[in-house]
């Protein structure tokens, strides 16, 4: 899904680097999310590890949106 928004020929590297000048900031972890990566998390949230985790909001993109 991310390489759909991938613009100007930019390899993996340049967009997981990013580009401050054009408000790319990357993605701090260093890669690409794979498939496992979401479900490990959706998993997680269905386990008993989850069960006082209530109106959160689950952002997993190693943090490229850095919300706050």
């Amino acid at each position: 899904m991310q390489r759909q928004l991938w613009t100007g020929g930019r390899t993996e590297a340049q967009v997981i680097a990013g580009d401050l000048g054009a408000y790319r900031p990357g993605i701090p972890l260093g890669r690409i999310a794979d498939p496992g990566d979401v479900a490990h998390a959706v998993l997680c949230l269905l386990s008993d590890a989850a069960r006082h985790v209530t109106m959160q909001h689950l952002t997993v993109d190693g943090g490229a949106t850095l919300e706050h």
